[in-house]
């Protein structure tokens, strides 16, 4: 039988939430950092069903509406459970938009197929202690200076060759997550591919979109690892 994916939102709630309209979030690994300094997890687990899952448990009393491609497939109050009937959205982006008192935001999400621990994050005291900031400040190359770089190592015969070129090359620039994936379209083995996701982060313009790598891997296990490992930063 097939596996499908239970994804739980957990967060602590606390009577000293900072409130702000339009409230932006950011996905760091399986957190979901809002500017008012809430952190919410999201973690996978098995599920029986044909189709996936979303459970959601926090914030209490909120709105909460999932779209996939801007159509609306569902809407409640949380907490709650939807199920999706279609096994084909098992590994589909979409869209949870969440609508509190006086906030609200929306976060990029996908389906997973893969068993995960159920983990909460607990409420921050203040934003500025858990809103973390972008790896660096720096702009990605240019076009022409990226496909410059990219015939380079697409000249490398070898995978550690190219891996040692792609080092030199951000020893002084930055590049995009769109940059990232072209570039790990050269290797043939997934662990290969890792290892140039795992170097370019600290160099990455846009970290914030990290997530959209995650296309570019065949197996569940490469997704959970490079996640794993942006945990740690």
């Amino acid at each position: 039988m097939s596996r499908y994916v239970t994804i739980i939102l957990l967060c602590c709630t606390s009577s000293s939430i900072i409130v702000a309209q339009g409230l932006s979030a950011q996905m760091n690994g399986q957190k979901i950092t809002l500017s008012d300094g809430r952190v919410y997890t999201y973690k996978y687990v098995n599920s029986n069903r044909i189709g996936p899952v979303v459970e959601m448990k926090q914030p209490a009393g909120a709105k909460v509406t999932i779209s996939y491609d801007g159509v609306e497939a569902y809407s409640s109050e949380v907490p709650f459970v939807y199920q999706e009937n279609d096994w084909k959205k098992s590994k589909v982006y979409f869209k949870l938009s969440v609508e509190e008192t006086s906030t609200k935001w929306s976060v990029k999400l996908k389906h997973n197929s893969s068993k995960m621990i159920i983990d909460g994050a607990a409420q921050a005291t203040a934003a500025a202690n858990v809103v973390k900031e972008p790896v660096n400040t720096c702009t990605a190359m240019d076009a022409a200076s990226f496909q410059q770089k990219k015939r380079t190592m697409e000249n490398k015969d070898f995978a550690d060759e190219k891996i040692s070129v792609f080092k030199q090359i951000i020893r002084s620039k930055c590049i995009s997550v769109v940059q990232i994936k072209e570039l790990m379209e050269q290797f043939d083995f997934e662990d290969e591919m890792l290892t140039l996701a795992k170097l370019a982060y600290e160099k990455t313009a846009d970290p914030e979109n990290y997530y959209l790598l995650n296309d570019a891997f065949t197996f569940d296990d490469s997704v959970l690892e490079l996640e794993k490992y942006l945990d740690g930063k």
